[in-house]
């Protein structure tokens, strides 16, 4: 995964914290089995928008964070994250998407408050698998939570409650989760591309011209 594809991901936490999972793992099987959405980087982007001009206006009227999004990761993009973590499956690329729903105020507390915990609630990560020439699907409900302190992520968990597909990706998905919620095994990563992604990012983006000149379209 690219840094920039990891930033985009990880800020929008909902399916950065199952996604991210899911997809640093994938290490072996057929390229590009799963063709991604014509208007899927759309949509992320859109959303990455909406969530940098809560992040920089701070302000506390206004609509919430709303998005229904996808991202297909295919096999060559997501090996080197798995390699790294010495971490590889047997399957080929992933699709997942979900609903993202978060309040403005939850926003601003996790940003403005000296400590503050960020809890998403259950939730499901809806997913197809590229597994032995078929695509087999895989619903995730996990539970995601991430800790602030003085407006930055330090902690984040995964949360994983349930996962319905075939029992071996169910096995090495459950593994996974369970590796990172005790050791943190893309913790950092995670965490990094957060914080760029708030601190910096969204300012370099969608600074206050851009933002102008976006409404103005």
């Amino acid at each position: 995964m690219t840094r920039t594809a990891r930033s985009r991901a990880t800020a929008i936490v909902a399916v950065a914290l199952t996604g991210a999972t899911l997809a640093a793992l994938a290490a072996a099987g057929p390229a590009h089995a799963l063709e991604p959405g014509k208007d899927e980087l759309k949509v992320l982007k859109a959303c990455e928008r909406r969530l940098c001009e809560i992040v920089l206006k701070r302000q506390a009227k206004g609509p919430d964070l709303s998005c229904d999004l996808a991202k297909t990761w295919a096999n060559s993009t997501v090996k080197e994250g798995g390699k790294k973590k010495r971490i590889s499956w047997n399957f080929g690329d992933v699709r997942c998407s979900t609903m993202v729903r978060v309040t403005r105020a939850t926003i601003l507390a996790a940003l403005q408050s000296p400590k503050y915990k960020f809890e998403f609630g259950e939730r499901s990560v809806n997913c197809v698998v590229h597994r032995a020439g078929e695509k087999k699907p895989l619903v995730v409900r996990a539970a995601p939570k991430i800790e602030f302190k003085n407006g930055k992520a330090v902690k984040s968990w995964v949360r994983v409650k349930s996962i319905d597909g075939p029992s071996d990706v169910k096995s090495m998905i459950w593994t996974v989760a369970k590796l990172e919620d005790t050791l943190g095994i893309f913790h950092k990563d995670i965490i990094r591309g957060i914080n760029k992604f708030v601190h910096e990012k969204c300012a370099k983006l969608y600074g206050d011209a851009k933002l102008q000149a976006g409404a103005g379209r």
